[in-house]
């Protein structure tokens, strides 16, 4: 215990892209970790199952009281997660006041 773990979302966050993704995030929290860093830099394209994967291991994460941290999520990320009504969901707006 006592780790930080840290997970890229890789270049395209979207359906095609999901299971490889959640693959990682599902080995990420095998490793028990107390604080957990997703690094959305690279997001290129997005879609709603994309987003909404995020969504569901952040809401799981935080019911194990695991921090949730961003590392420079990507404009393109921030747009998608933004028209789909997440950004607060996701943990972003701080991001996405920035952006603007």
């Amino acid at each position: 215990m006592g780790n930080k773990v840290s997970v890229s979302c890789g270049s395209h966050l979207d359906i095609q892209h999901a299971n490889a993704l959640k693959e990682r995030l599902v080995k990420a929290l095998e490793k028990n970790p107390e604080s957990f860093v997703i690094n959305g830099g690279k997001v290129e394209r997005t879609d709603s199952a994309g987003v909404q994967l995020l969504f569901s291991f952040i809401r799981e994460a935080r019911q194990k009281d695991i921090d949730i941290s961003w590392q420079k999520p990507s404009e393109e990320l921030l747009r998608g997660v933004q028209i789909l009504g997440m950004l607060e969901s996701l943990e972003l707006q701080s991001f996405y006041g920035e952006l603007r």
